[in-house]
């Protein structure tokens, strides 16, 4: 059965044309292969990028809330003297 059917192969493909489908085949592989790379890239990068934003903030909201806290402990000491 396995000799019926690579008889056919061969009968219908040739050796030059089993090598181009390869080739094609692996063409089309990497190309795939890179593209998710990319997007991997990418939404490691976004994600990288928003951390460091919120990061910022907060720590902007902390300092503002300290300025504030100083200043209001500030006003009830002159309140008090």
């Amino acid at each position: 059965m396995l000799v019926m059917i690579n008889s056919i192969l061969s009968a219908v493909l040739s050796a030059e044309e089993y090598a181009g489908n390869l080739l094609k085949s692996l063409e089309i592989f990497w190309k795939g292969l890179l593209a998710i790379f990319i997007v991997i890239c990418l939404i490691i990068g976004a994600t990288y990028a928003l951390k460091r934003t919120i990061e910022r903030l907060e720590a902007r909201k902390a300092a503002e809330a300290d300025a504030e806290a100083e200043a209001e402990a500030e006003a009830a000491d002159a309140e008090e003297r």
